[in-house]
């Protein structure tokens, strides 16, 4: 998001300054032409999952529902009205993907060089077609272990080769619920099939083994291909 000065970002800081005069009735959404095929089959996933998200109306925070909104208006539903850019903290990485989805949707009106342009363009995409999704759901203790699998499968499949591997090396500090003390939540994910639950339930019969142990470490390479039943 370009160099910051103390606690801004200077890119941030012009979106702040200019705020008053955008056009807010003409937001540039994600153009589904330049899209392959997966791309835009999984644009229109994502939107009608937001949307959805939306339509429940529970949302523990104010950010978390900004951020669905931008993302419904980033991938092309109909956008709402947009709230002035508030507070930003360098600490906060969701303060970072609200300005960065904000800032595509009226980059037009903003002074950008290319490279901040293309920087921006990859982390709002990043943001509204997966993160977006399972920031939302992590509050849910059951859907952490399919979601943990299904983040990285999506990241890989939909962004490109750097914004993957920077987000997977993220993921894989955060993989508690792939543990075996806490893969047992995943029995009470209704997405889950009851073949692939029994499946579970024979990994957590196996006893555990010094040799092969089934408990996910950072220092050892984790392979987040395999199916749920193989973290039992």
């Amino acid at each position: 998001m370009g160099p910051s000065s103390g606690p801004n970002i200077a890119l941030i800081k012009r979106l702040q300054n200019r705020w008053p005069i955008v056009d807010q009735s003409r937001p540039q959404p994600l153009t589904p032409t330049a899209l392959s095929s997966d791309e835009e089959a999984h644009r229109l996933e994502m939107l009608g999952h937001l949307k959805r998200l939306l339509d429940c109306g529970n949302h523990p925070r104010e950010d978390y529902k900004e951020i669905i909104l931008l993302s419904v208006a980033y991938l092309g539903g109909v956008p709402t009205s947009f709230r002035a850019p508030g507070a930003y903290h360098m600490a906060r990485w969701m303060a970072k993907a609200i300005y960065a989805v904000k800032i595509m949707l009226f980059h037009d009106q903003l002074e950008m060089s290319r490279r901040e342009l293309a920087g921006i363009r990859r982390v709002a995409f990043f943001v509204t077609m997966v993160y977006a999704k399972y920031w939302n759901e992590a509050m849910i203790p059951s859907y952490a272990a399919k979601n943990d699998l299904d983040f990285n499968t999506d990241v890989k499949r939909i962004c490109d080769d750097g914004v993957a591997s920077v987000a997977e090396r993220a993921m894989r500090r955060h993989l508690w619920y792939l543990s075996e003390n806490l893969i047992g939540l995943a029995i009470f994910d209704d997405r889950i099939s009851p073949e692939q639950k029994a499946e579970m339930v024979e990994g957590m019969k196996r006893p555990s083994t010094t040799k092969n142990p089934r408990r996910p470490e950072s220092k050892i390479p984790i392979n987040l291909s395999r199916p749920l039943s193989a973290f039992c």
